[in-house]
């Protein structure tokens, strides 16, 4: 009887595990990180992925962006990081959008999952408001 009492209570005591949180990975293929921002406002994160035409045209500031680049925007919902208190990670996908750049230099939009707020011509504006996260080279 005494040990079902010390196993009923350790039961009753003993931490229970919390259910992960949803998390999609997001697979951006041969495309690399431009920058990464997020908007505590409406819970979420975003990263602009791009080729290298994309890289060099967000390095120089988006004012005539390369032929053939390819600009991908993933937008995350936030979720508490239970392995870190006080920090947030990404969860669920909210929306994917792309430009990509014709030969001409037209900007071709594309939202390609989830929804986005305003006018193709705005999104565009939007993303390319954002300033690449430019890391010192190797030595």
């Amino acid at each position: 009887m005494k040990k079902f009492l010390i196993a009923a209570a350790l039961a009753a005591t003993s931490c229970t595990q919390q259910p992960q949180p949803v998390r999609d990975f997001f697979d951006a293929g041969n495309l690399t990180v431009i920058t990464a921002f997020a908007n505590t406002r409406q819970k979420t994160m975003a990263l602009l992925f791009g080729n290298t035409a994309a890289g060099r045209s967000a390095r120089a500031g988006y004012r005539h962006p390369e032929p053939g680049a390819v600009f991908r925007l993933v937008i995350f919902e936030q979720t508490d990081n239970q392995n870190w208190y006080g920090s947030h990670i990404n969860g669920a996908v909210r929306s994917v959008e792309s430009i990509s750049v014709a030969a001409g230099g037209q900007l071709v939009y594309r939202l390609e999952q989830g929804s986005a707020p305003g006018k193709p011509t705005a999104r565009i504006a939007a993303i390319f408001a954002h300033r690449p996260a430019v890391f010192p080279p190797q030595l």
